[in-house]
């Protein structure tokens, strides 16, 4: 059952490499909020295993202090069974004819005690692959913001040159405008001098007649 576990987890991580290498062919159209509910589905797991795994420790040491007794009680074993048919954990013990039922009890304690141990490393392999799942994905999350943060400077720069050129090209048109009318006008003030300049000589040739 733990290799079938081992299995699962590592078939699920192979899973979740190929869709984050889709997500990483495009980054511009990358999907923020399912990188977000992702990270958070992983932290859940990595909490409930947490959770799963103090509880099966708790277990194994209340199973250690009872193998340390002389004797347990009927009601300890049937816990232990329904903790290990609540998980679907095989529990299989073989009593011999010639124990007594104190050494019967005791060898039901020891197969729980097998039973949980192996709940124990099943969950922590669960566990450990969650792990690198999380860092996985957390280091590509970082990456895809990274790239996205990337693109919004290319695109803001890119804005800012375009408005940039924009304005120095509308200015200097505005001010070519403005030089030509006043040049425009200098030429004009200067035709007007001369009509001037015309006109008193006209009036003076006409005084002297």
């Amino acid at each position: 059952m733990a290799d079938e576990s081992r299995f699962n987890n590592q078939q699920q991580l192979r899973q979740e490499q190929q869709v984050q290498q889709q997500l990483f062919l495009s980054p511009q159209t990358e999907n923020l909020g399912e990188l977000h509910r992702l990270v958070k589905k992983l932290v859940g797991q990595l909490e409930e295993n947490k959770i799963q795994k103090e509880i099966i420790v708790r277990n194994v040491d209340s199973l250690s202090s009872q193998l340390q007794k002389a004797g347990a009680s009927d009601g300890d074993i049937a816990i232990f069974n329904v903790f290990l048919n609540e998980r679907k954990i095989e529990n299989k013990y073989l009593p011999h004819t010639q124990d007594t039922a104190d050494n019967d009890d005791l060898i039901r304690l020891r197969s729980q005690n097998n039973s949980l141990k192996k709940l124990l490393v099943m969950n922590t392999s669960k566990l450990n692959d969650t792990f690198r799942l999380l860092n996985y994905h957390t280091e590509a999350f970082n990456v895809v913001v990274n790239k996205l943060r990337q693109d919004i400077i290319t695109n803001r720069n890119g804005s800012l040159v375009k408005i940039k050129t924009k304005f120095n090209e509308e200015v200097a048109t505005l001010e070519d405008e403005e030089f030509k009318s006043y040049i425009n006008n200098i030429q004009e003030f200067d035709k007007l001098k001369d009509l001037l300049e015309l006109y008193k000589l006209l009036l003076k040739s006409l005084d002297c007649q």
